[in-house]
């Protein structure tokens, strides 16, 4: 198996959701008004008291983007609107009452602190928005679940070859030491291959873990035994260092594989060889 370049790894990386798991059509939308959303309060400077009943006067949007910051789900929110003013309408909220809304959430839930916190990090706030929109409306484990897709993915390919397997499994490594993995083949007795899957493709703090899990399968794995990294998203992309730390272990052969979504051909190639030669298949010769 060729060992391939960082830039490689880099450049393979794509946006999940679009080849194979449809897309919840509110998407597209949520991102149009968040990117308006932010616009308008990049225009407001600091975040205030003032500045946020300005801009929930200005876009009704602001309402329910606005709960998600303070840890409201749209119905949640919806329970409170309708309690405060017998409505659930972002519009007549956004008209009628602006500053009630503000003092209401800040008293109760600190909203401009939270807004102020959420908006001076390193993420862009679009982001941070965009992660509460999938967080409020359970998006996330339904149409766009990264780690689904890619999970799926890859136990397409190992189905496909004809191989036992099983996903989300713990594996018992060197000094008895118990770990999670994400692949294991075959499914039964002592594993020849083990995978960690670890997407990254909105706003979170795993990424650390997600090196520190791979890295541990590596350490723990018997000689014998191959250890591949499933990886992907766009977010990968503002974690260079962790990207660099995972690839580092191929180069160092600590790991024998990383693949992205686009590679389930070579993931496959690569399963089939392993396995010929261990005889878990027939060999074509």
């Amino acid at each position: 198996m060729a060992v391939m370049t960082y830039e490689e790894l880099y450049n393979s990386l794509g946006e999940l959701g679009a080849g194979g798991k449809q897309v919840d059509k509110r998407i597209p939308v949520a991102q149009k008004e968040i990117a308006t959303l932010t616009e308008q309060m990049n225009l407001l400077g600091d975040i205030t008291r003032e500045s946020l009943i300005e801009l929930v006067k200005r876009n009704p949007m602001a309402v329910p983007y606005l709960g998600t910051c303070v840890g409201l789900s749209n119905d949640r929110l919806k329970s409170h609107l309708k309690h405060l003013y017998k409505t659930e309408s972002w519009n007549i909220v956004s008209k009628k009452h602006a500053e009630s809304f503000v003092d209401y959430f800040d008293e109760n839930f600190s909203l401009v602190n939270k807004v102020k916190v959420q908006y001076e990090r390193n993420w862009s706030f679009s982001d941070v928005l965009f992660e509460r929109f999938v967080w409020s409306k359970r998006i996330a484990g339904k149409a766009i679940d990264q780690g689904k897709a890619l999970e799926d993915a890859v136990e397409n390919v190992v189905r496909e070859i004809g191989l036992s397997y099983k996903m989300r499994d713990d594996f018992i490594g060197r000094r008895g030491i118990q770990v999670g993995c994400d692949l294991k083949v075959p499914a039964e007795g002592e594993p020849l291959i083990l995978g960690a899957a670890k997407t990254y493709g909105s706003t979170g703090s795993k990424q650390g873990d997600a090196v520190r899990e791979i890295r541990e399968l590596a350490e723990l794995r018997e000689p014998r035994q191959y250890v591949f990294a499933f990886i992907d998203g766009l977010g990968w992309k503002r974690r260079v260092k962790d990207l660099q730390r995972i690839h580092q272990m191929l180069v160092d052969k600590e790991i024998n594989g990383i693949y992205t979504m686009s590679m389930m051909d070579r993931l496959k190639q690569d399963i089939e060889h392993i396995a010929k030669a261990h005889g878990l298949i027939k060999s074509d010769t």
